[in-house]
């Protein structure tokens, strides 16, 4: 057949910019110990026992380890109404704190995947539905990407979101940075695959080129087809290559972003690195609405929690030095990171570690944000007969409030 014409580029934008980025705690992180209740606290309608110290009570052994001092936490306050006038914040996320202070991040309380708000009685009584697969990664891992937790071959909510910016005249584009294409692009116009590495470009070019591009040619990449199917398949490769080799052309000649604050050494300070570099190169790339993925793994704590205070310290130090970044470049109020996770974890120690649960914390960070809050509900009670705990003997969360609590303000601002 004839060569296939290159894809024709997205109409132009006249619109600001603005990116979303989903930071996603692969495995499930254990976020009871990012976010806990300190001082003046409610005490329990019939034991008298103030928050604070139900949580150290029934966190046992894992309030006792040397990253669960309550002493160290850093005090945090909340213009929203809740069980504690001071919460407090892993001492590893100490820059983190300074930001939720500036008013530039805010935490979300027991969130989680529902398929309609839920109280403890909906779930024990079953007079709601129940998202499926509440404690299995791969389920949870694609919910908490689609927010559909009823339909799973829904299009992703960055996607989803980008596609609909896209319709309304924004030029846009997703990028992931770790691995595989994740859910939560599925159904953006465009995407290109990022490595991990500070270029940020993972181009299908750099190696086995001559190899890999005749055996695309010989496929039939770059011919038209009369087969519908085929023809799919070659606009799609075709248009991930051509986007790759552009992006690449454009970060390798230009100036990069200095790395000197970026910890280059960790995977996540690395894929901040290459999210800044991309984000720096806006204009030239003509896009004015920009979704990110990045990732980190290691949270499937069941064996031990030793190394969290370690994952808190690389997330605290690349945002950190991102929002930097941002800040030089003049756009961190027209940037949003959103974290996610499979689940949260249970309250209580299987001996070890912890297990699968459901409702965790999370939050978001921006300039632009309403922050110094605390949204949804952090438990009234906790442990045994726990006003959202629906397993006395393990401390596993019914949500106070859905994923979706955090993505439509999200939406809104893209």
């Amino acid at each position: 057949g004839e060569p296939a014409a290159p894809p024709p580029p997205p109409p132009p934008s006249n619109r600001d910019f603005k990116a979303a980025i989903m930071l996603f705690f692969h495995g499930g992180m254990d976020s009871h110990t990012t976010l806990v209740p300190r001082e003046g606290c409610r005490s329990h309608p019939e034991t008298g026992v103030p928050l604070d110290q139900q949580y150290i009570d029934y966190r046992a052994e894992i309030s006792q380890m040397p990253f669960e001092v309550r002493s160290t936490y850093l005090p945090i306050e909340t213009e929203k109404e809740q069980a504690c006038e001071v919460f407090g914040v892993h001492p590893s996320m100490t820059d983190l704190r300074d930001v939720y202070q500036e008013k530039e991040l805010a935490f979300f309380a027991n969130v989680g995947a529902l398929v309609e708000p839920m109280t403890l009685e909906d779930f024990v009584t079953g007079a709601k539905p129940r998202p499926p697969g509440i404690q299995a990664h791969d389920v949870q891992q694609e919910i908490a990407q689609t927010l559909n937790p009823m339909n799973m071959a829904a299009r992703g909510v960055m996607g989803s979101m980008l596609r609909t910016l896209q319709e309304g005249g924004d030029s846009t584009v997703g990028y992931f940075f770790n691995g595989d294409k994740p859910r939560v692009l599925e159904g953006a116009p465009e995407d290109v695959d990022m490595s991990n590495n500070a270029d940020g470009v993972n181009t299908v070019i750099d190696s086995d080129a001559e190899d890999f591009m005749a055996t695309l040619e010989a496929l039939g990449v770059n011919r038209e087809s009369s087969c519908k199917m085929a023809s799919v398949y070659q606009g799609a490769i075709g248009a991930a290559i051509h986007n790759q080799e552009e992006l690449l052309a454009i970060v390798q000649n230009s100036e990069g972003v200095p790395d000197a604050n970026f910890d280059t050494g960790t995977g996540l300070g690395t894929a901040f690195l290459a999210a800044a570099n991309v984000i720096k190169q806006r204009d030239v790339l003509e896009k004015s609405r920009m979704g990110m993925y990045i990732q980190i793994g290691g949270f499937d704590n069941h064996g031990t929690l030793d190394a969290l205070p370690e994952k808190l310290v690389e997330i605290n130090n690349a945002i950190t030095a991102f929002r930097e970044e941002m800040q030089n470049q003049g756009v961190w109020d027209d940037v949003v990171i959103a974290t996610a996770s499979d689940f949260g974890r249970t309250q209580t120690s299987n001996g070890a570690g912890t297990d699968h649960g459901w409702g965790g914390h999370h939050f978001m960070a921006g300039g632009a944000i309403n922050g110094s809050q605390i949204h949804c509900r952090f438990p009234e009670t906790i442990g045994p007969g726990g006003d959202m705990n629906y397993d006395d003997n393990r401390g596993r969360l019914v949500p106070s409030c859905g994923y979706e609590n955090m993505w439509a303000p999200l939406a809104t601002f893209m």
